[in-house]
């Protein structure tokens, strides 16, 4: 059976009556389907259970140590009844992680799986970098994520870690981002610069075909009452600070950075902003991104695909082996991007690129 087919049967099968019950019925055939020797068939005694963990003082026992190279323990995952709530458990099982070593660890119920990095610093919800739920997530998408972080492979390599690293890296981005969008729109409300005012200048013309004013705007955005103006008869729309990009053409000048949904990236060739767009759009749209960008192709060929051997400079996208065309212009670059953008429902404005 493959892990697919294993996920898919424990999505419909009842609820582990117990700790035991969820460990050898759904923990351990799963770990099996990811390449580990559960059951010492090959005589590798690569995987442990009930492990010593923790050192002498303090120390304990894990329910599974996945045995990394030269006979240290990579990986530890400790099995719950279902029901139990996990967020008592975390602390120790960090702990025991830690102080062995392990680079990777996974606290599960068997439904659920919650994965760390122990190695990271702060308290657990920092360290979390992945939270799978078997019943309620796509098979797809949980053989995927097991796959890159809890296979054999990718645990003794050191890549589970990498790429978890970079999966934690983002998730703490995005919470920054998070938590410290609010403050910035309070902040562009109170003192409303010159281009958001302009921003809602151009569609107020777009619905009431009459420019308000720019102190009208300020004062609406910063929550006071707009004193009436009566537009000058065919007053002109104010042209937007998006208007005037779309009719200033690029020009090859050296990109330094791009921007999208408030996300920064440094960047030093214009393939990297089409490459950081097309990432952007498979980490939000990984279901569907593939299918979608099947429309996305010139006369003859592809421009995204999982067979690259048509392209001329093919880039991979992010991990996901989907591949994107690169050999462009500066302003084909930026073209393709917006295109991208639209595909998926968003507006070209969405995308800043910095320059020099």
């Amino acid at each position: 059976m493959t892990l697919r087919e294993t996920l898919g049967r424990i999505a419909k099968a009842g609820t582990p009556s117990n700790e035991e019950a969820a460990k050898f019925q759904i923990i351990v055939p799963v770990l099996g389907d990811l390449g580990w020797d559960v059951y010492n068939s090959q005589g590798t005694d690569e995987v442990r259970f009930e492990h010593s963990a923790g050192g002498t003082k303090g120390g304990g026992r894990v329910d599974i140590a996945l045995m990394g190279k030269h006979d240290q323990c990579a990986c530890f995952v400790e099995a719950k009844s279902p029901g139990v709530n996990l967020d008592d458990h975390v602390a120790q099982l960090l702990g025991y992680a830690f102080h062995d070593g392990v680079t990777v660890c996974a606290l599960t119920d068997g439904l659920e799986w919650r994965l760390y990095l122990p190695r990271e610093a702060g308290p657990p919800d920092k360290r979390r970098f992945a939270l799978l739920r078997l019943r309620d997530d796509p098979v797809e998408q949980s053989a995927d994520d097991l796959e890159a972080f809890l296979s054999r492979d990718a645990v003794r390599s050191g890549r589970a870690e990498r790429d978890a690293a970079k999966v934690l890296r983002r998730l703490q981005e995005e919470s920054d981002i998070a938590r410290r969008l609010p403050e910035i729109w309070r902040k562009m409300l109170a003192k409303p610069d010159e281009e958001l005012v302009d921003l809602v200048r151009s569609k107020v013309y777009a619905e009431l075909r009459l420019s308000p004013s720019a102190e009208q705007v300020v004062a609406v955005l910063s929550g006071r009452e707009a004193a009436p103006s009566r537009p000058a008869s065919g007053a002109k729309a104010p042209e937007s600070s998006e208007s005037r990009v779309k009719k200033t053409p690029v020009r090859p000048q050296k990109i330094t950075g791009a921007t999208l949904f408030g996300d920064y990236m440094e960047l030093n060739t214009w393939k990297g902003a089409l490459l950081f767009v097309a990432e952007k759009m498979q980490a939000r749209h990984r279901e569907t991104f593939l299918d979608k960008t099947s429309k996305f192709k010139g006369h003859k060929y592809d421009y995204v695909s999982r067979d690259d051997r048509y392209m001329k400079q093919p880039r991979e996208i992010g991990m996901s082996g989907i591949f994107i065309e690169t050999s462009l212009s500066a302003d084909h670059i930026v073209k393709r991007s917006h295109q991208l953008l639209e595909l998926f429902g968003y507006s070209a404005s969405d995308l800043q690129i910095h320059q020099e």
